[in-house]
């Protein structure tokens, strides 16, 4: 309580230059967390895709890219002769045992999707779905959507009763989500998602639909022959080739901010040590009693470390909240930019040792057991 005490008297003492100094780091910590998370979901989208380039995986889609108007329960033969992926996207809601409102997708695929991406062999009458979905559905106080019920342990699809199998894990390439075109929006949570071989007897308006192909040595022919089948332009594209260039400009502009935070921080944390050198000095007189009443050199320094520290501690946390709400502004439709735990532990750190040094820096007038000993 004694060091609290004197910790508090001294930020009131200088209450207008830690409040500016505050502002600062606000500023500063704000932006470089932007950076940081920004260019941590740029990765792992750039990841993602670049997932579908080693497995040679294109996607087909149209101007809508979602292409939600569209059933392939119709051309299955079709699409099965040209050996593509294909598959619905579509939704299920229900009733959580906290008594809100939850959902899960439903991915209705061919059966090389289950081959060729999910590293499984399908069964018409098996629903595949993470064991973390399965025991959260199974506890379910009712499902909200029509034609779509969860009896024990099935799934009823259009009075097609599935039995729910538990996915493989660690078989596929891709880790959380699998991509259907440029946007986050786009993508299949494979945590989230029920997995079903499709059937002609599943019949349901989809949310999205999405086709893919492996290699593109016959693209004229196969987008001939799709705008024929499906009477619509459908077209090759790249997700990554496509996902660098449209977000290029958003994460040049995010990026910016972290550079210029991070020589902003800089100069705050050299302009800071010279401030604590005046300080120090002001109260040097003052340390000087505590001293002789016994207070030792080390417990000095702490108080002025964590003088500092505090400060900068409620600076970041006060910033943690500046950058997530800012972040959902700053996000885009290619990818969403969310606060990552590894920045925040990192510029904690950061703040740690910055203390510590100008701590130890502006202390080293405190020396008085040399000068009266």
């Amino acid at each position: 309580m004694y060091d609290l005490f004197h910790i508090q008297l001294n930020v009131k003492k200088h209450l207008l230059f830690y409040f500016l100094f505050s502002l600062e780091l606000i500023l500063c910590f704000t932006l470089i967390l932007i950076g940081f998370d920004e260019n941590k979901a740029y990765k792992e989208r750039q990841e993602l895709y670049t997932i579908e380039s080693q497995n040679d995986l294109y996607s087909l889609t149209d101007e809508s890219l979602f292409m939600t108007d569209l059933s392939l329960h119709d051309h299955i033969n079709d699409l099965n002769a040209m050996n593509l992926i294909y598959g619905h996207v579509s939704h299920g809601e229900y009733i959580n045992a906290s008594g809100q409102v939850a959902s899960f997708k439903i991915i209705e695929a061919s059966e090389s999707f289950f081959t060729d991406i999910l590293k499984i062999s399908p069964d018409k009458n098996s629903a595949y779905l993470s064991q973390n979905l399965n025991q959260k559905v199974k506890r379910n106080k009712g499902m909200l959507n029509d034609g779509i019920r969860l009896e024990n342990d099935t799934l009823v699809l259009d009075n097609l009763k599935l039995n729910l199998e538990d996915l493989p894990a660690n078989k596929t390439s891709y880790k959380q989500a699998i991509p259907t075109n440029v946007f986050e929006f786009g993508d299949i949570q494979i945590r989230e998602s029920v997995f079903v071989l499709m059937q002609p007897t599943i019949v349901g308006k989809a949310d999205q639909t999405f086709l893919k192909l492996k290699n593109v040595p016959n693209q004229p022919s196969i987008e001939n022959n799709l705008a024929e089948l499906l009477n619509r332009e459908v077209y090759v594209t790249d997700l990554l080739a496509d996902f660098e260039k449209g977000s290029n400009s958003q994460a040049a502009f995010v990026r910016l901010f972290a550079w210029i935070s991070t020589i902003a921080i800089l100069i705050v944390i050299f302009g800071t040590s010279s401030m604590f050198l005046i300080f120090v000095k002001e109260r040097k007189e003052k340390n000087k009693i505590q001293y002789f009443y016994g207070a030792c050199l080390f417990r000095l320094r702490i108080q002025l470390f964590l003088e500092l520290f505090f400060i900068m501690w409620v600076s970041m946390i006060v910033s943690q909240v500046c950058a997530t709400l800012f972040e959902s502004i700053l996000s885009s439709p290619y990818y969403l930019i969310r606060p990552q735990i590894n920045s925040f532990i990192g510029l904690s750190i950061f703040c740690l040792v910055v203390s510590f040094g100008i701590t130890i820096f502006a202390s080293r007038g405190f020396e008085w057991e040399k000068i009266y000993s």
